[in-house]
């Protein structure tokens, strides 16, 4: 994926990768408990792995608890979901609060994308896992 960036002490491929789930492949994204910066960096990353795949084959898990969003934050994630539809076959988050709520229905109003919410990444991962078209 060419240059390494890191997030923290730790290379943000720890947060941003693959995992299997009832040998399902899903894309696991972690921004919880993110700043700004952080989410910043994590969202251009995630969006060059989304982008090396398959149209309409990634199913992507988001992990949000936490994560402090600005409107630099709220902007980027918006043209990072417009990005996405054409290679996210399905998508689910966890962990949405307060503005991350308000957030998640105008990007999901403005980009037509469907997104599923859950409480729970198990539940969350079921869901992935077990969708079928």
């Amino acid at each position: 994926m060419g240059i390494t960036r890191y997030s923290g002490s730790v290379a943000v491929e720890h947060y941003v990768k693959f995992i299997t789930y009832k040998g399902c492949p899903i894309l696991q994204i972690d921004f919880e408990g993110c700043q700004p910066p952080e989410l910043l960096e994590r969202i251009q990353y995630a969006r060059s792995v989304i982008a090396s795949q398959p149209l309409n084959s990634v199913r992507t898990l988001t992990l949000v608890k936490d994560a402090r969003f600005n409107n630099q934050v709220s902007g980027a994630m918006k043209a990072y979901t417009t990005h996405n539809k054409p290679y996210v076959r399905i998508a689910a988050v966890v962990g949405l609060s307060g503005l991350q709520d308000i957030v998640y229905n105008v990007i999901v109003k403005v980009t037509g994308r469907k997104i599923e919410t859950f409480s729970y990444v198990e539940a969350a991962k079921n869901f992935l896992a077990d969708y079928s078209e």
